[in-house]
């Protein structure tokens, strides 16, 4: 599709802006702003808006919104004074004013719309064969392996609709338009990347690309020493799977999110209830539930509303706030065994059952069902952190830390990551390392504050004799503690009394009050 418009053309498929015929250089954010204001210019699209869809969430300052908005009017030739393309409406947002002529296609030959394959109702994704950069024949196989490997890797992520590897390869050695390959094989997504090689190292990059836009959803390199070929595919595969299906279900999500209402598909409100889910906030999991409700009711078998749903229950017992968890427990349980029962080899339905196991004090089923859940998805980051979480609770600690290693590994940017950091400080702190338990614990903080991270924090500070830096700390406790967040409620979750008694020595030295310490010894 191209917008033409003042004398400019802008290509989606081709991701290319010209002006009288002429290359307009475009950096990636400025040229995606443009996309999303042209394709919404019937409004005004406001900061919140913008940040949500073209950084996709990321926190960015009102600066960078406002420069990117301001190089979007150099690139089509606009001001701030003209704004005859970009209008700006004050304490509202922006809005495209030029009027475009819209066509269809590109100048490459395009699938009539008759021809486009429906797209599948859960998230759909093509693994294009890797480029072999390098040029030698004799490491084409590797190339092939690692584009084999991901679609099998990807493939056991449930909730994808993943292509085959002898359809993907039809593509092999072709120059490809991304938008007529989603269209052939009918999927939104198209994974490409390539491999090269240098002496005995080997850089692999991917990016995943929307193949109804054109735009980039996510991109990343990867270097390593290439000793063992087999392992070090195994390694790639991991690294590259578990990165990929949290930016895709991101992706997906917000466009389930800002789908219109007519799309009532029972899998795009499961994405809706995961993007609520993901902003850790009761609100957001009151929303959740109803959105995972209504795809259970429009399709009764669907194993992952479920899931989801039991994964939102939990979300109460995790989360320390006074109110009673025994029923969310419950629930939690009911959800997960229905998930279960529907699919057994739900690598998320026995997730969630791993973390009730857990919560509730049943620890050998909490290593059962996460094992099992690693097992189904060895690139399931959550089911790896279920692992490490079963192990924490029987003060298994050097094997939990291993195990939330790996699922760090596998989700760098995962949305539950200040949980992860807590449960590793506390880990830290039971184990002594008291200045690596801190450290973990403001990482989490950085990311968002959490009840337990911060009693660890506190115990950690004046471990490490840092009587002014634990009081801080613990005054910022005493002070959401006022307010009925009860964040002491967080030593629910503590246990073992050995464990007890030592958090309550460094929360003591901080300065927790005597008739809570007494509450919890």
């Amino acid at each position: 599709m191209r917008y033409r418009f003042t004398g400019h053309t802008l290509d989606l498929a081709r991701r290319e802006l010209h002006r009288d015929g002429t290359p307009v250089v475009v950096e990636p954010k400025v040229f995606d702003l443009l996309v999303y204001l042209l394709e919404n210019r019937e409004r005004v699209v406001g900061r919140d808006e913008l940040i949500e869809h073209v950084w996709r969430g990321r926190i960015v300052s009102d600066g960078a919104v406002d420069t990117a908005v301001k190089l979007a009017r150099q690139a089509v030739g606009d001001s701030g004074a003209a704004q005859r393309a970009i209008r700006t409406v004050p304490r509202k947002g922006v809005r495209f004013v030029a009027d475009p002529i819209v066509e269809g296609g590109t100048d490459a030959p395009r699938a009539a719309p008759a021809d486009r394959l429906a797209l599948p109702d859960k998230p759909s994704i093509a693994v294009l064969p890797f480029a072999n950069l390098g040029g030698d024949p004799e490491e084409e196989y590797f190339a092939d392996g690692m584009t084999e490997d991901l679609i099998t890797a990807l493939s056991k992520f449930r909730w994808m609709f993943v292509i085959a590897r002898n359809s993907a390869f039809v593509y092999k050695g072709r120059h490809v338009d991304v938008i007529q390959t989603g269209r052939e094989l009918g999927v939104r997504h198209v994974l490409e990347g390539s491999v090269r090689k240098a002496g005995t190292r080997i850089r692999l990059t991917a990016q995943l690309i929307d193949a109804t836009t054109g735009g980039h959803v996510w991109a990343d390199r990867y270097d390593r020493d290439l000793v063992d070929v087999f392992a070090v595919q195994d390694e790639l595969t991991a690294a590259v799977a578990g990165a990929l299906a949290p930016a895709l279900e991101r992706s997906e999500s917000e466009r389930a999110r800002l789908g219109g209402a007519a799309d009532v598909r029972a899998w795009d409100h499961c994405l809706r209830g995961m993007w609520h889910f993901h902003r850790y906030t009761k609100e957001d999991a009151r929303q959740a539930l109803l959105c995972f409700g209504q795809a259970q009711t429009l399709d009764p078998a669907l194993s992952d509303a479920h899931a989801w749903a039991a994964r939102v229950r939990l979300f109460a017992v995790a989360e320390p706030g006074g109110a009673d968890t025994a029923a969310p427990l419950r629930e939690a349980f009911a959800a997960g065994h229905r998930a279960l029962n529907l699919d057994r080899e739900n690598a998320l339905a026995h997730y969630v059952l791993a973390l009730g196991a857990s919560y509730s004090g049943d620890f050998a089923a909490a290593r059962q069902h996460a094992d099992r859940a690693v097992e189904l998805n060895p690139n399931l980051a959550i089911a790896h952190a279920a692992r490490a979480l079963a192990a924490f609770r029987e003060r298994r600690n050097e094997e939990g830390l291993a195990a939330l290693d790996v699922a760090a590994r596998l989700s760098p940017n995962d949305s539950q990551m200040f949980i992860w950091d807590t449960n590793r400080a506390s880990a830290l702190y039971c184990l002594g390392r008291y200045e690596a338990a801190a450290e973990s614990a403001r990482r989490g903080a950085s990311i968002r504050w959490f009840s337990k991270g911060a009693l660890i924090l506190a115990a950690s500070l004046a471990k490490l004799g840092q009587a002014e830096a634990a009081g801080v700390a613990m005054r910022e406790i005493l002070a959401r503690e006022a307010k009925g967040e009860a964040v002491f409620q967080a030593f629910a979750h503590v246990t073992s009394r050995e464990d007890r008694r030592h958090l309550l020595e460094g929360l003591r030295a901080a300065g927790m009050p005597e008739e809570q310490a007494r509450k919890w010894a």
